[in-house]
């Protein structure tokens, strides 16, 4: 990826994901296929670990991409917008909070974890301030990891459920009411 268009998306901002992406997330959803996960992280040795040593399909994820920097995963959520979204806070030009506000600018829907080496709580309010529920103290654990994938993925597909049932509210209501 060339270091200009970079510097043409950070200057101009990314198109938001239409509304085909969001569909196709439903349809996945609905065949009871994995949810997409994307690894955030500028620390490649950290990064590397991660994607290689943890089985994400034990989780209930596919392993859909892994960026080491803010505008890299903008521009992968902007083709294949993933689910689930795991990111360190503290990166280069670009910090993962700044980044889960400019991919809810652009529609992304997924649920956010930030990963962090820092307890500040001003990392934390600003984090909750933009949405996000799952913030994690470096090192952490797979344990721990694993639970709040759980947690993420249940108010994922709870969300969409709902989204889907405000889409549809003949069926919603069908469904509800079988009589």
């Amino acid at each position: 990826m060339s270091f200009c268009f970079l510097k043409a998306v950070a200057r101009n901002g990314l198109s938001p994901i239409g509304r085909d992406r969001v569909s196709e997330q439903r349809n996945r959803e609905r065949k009871g296929l994995m949810l997409k996960l994307l690894l955030v992280d500028d620390e490649k040795d950290v990064l590397e670990a991660m994607a290689s040593t943890i089985r994400w399909e034990n989780y209930g994820v596919e392993l859909a991409g892994t960026c080491q920097n803010a505008l890299e995963a903008l521009q992968f959520m902007e083709t294949s917008p993933p689910d689930i979204v795991i990111t360190d806070v503290k990166m280069p030009v670009i910090d993962g909070i700044e980044m889960v506000r400019r991919a809810k600018d652009m529609g992304v829907e997924a649920e956010f974890i930030i990963l962090s080496g820092f307890s500040e709580f001003e990392f934390a309010k600003r984090a909750m301030s933009f949405g996000i529920r799952y913030y994690l103290l470096k090192p952490c654990g797979e344990k721990e990891l694993g639970e709040v994938l759980r947690s993420a993925q249940e108010n994922y597909i709870k969300r969409h459920e709902m989204g889907t049932a405000a889409e549809n509210p003949e069926n919603a209501a069908a469904q509800s009411n079988p009589h």
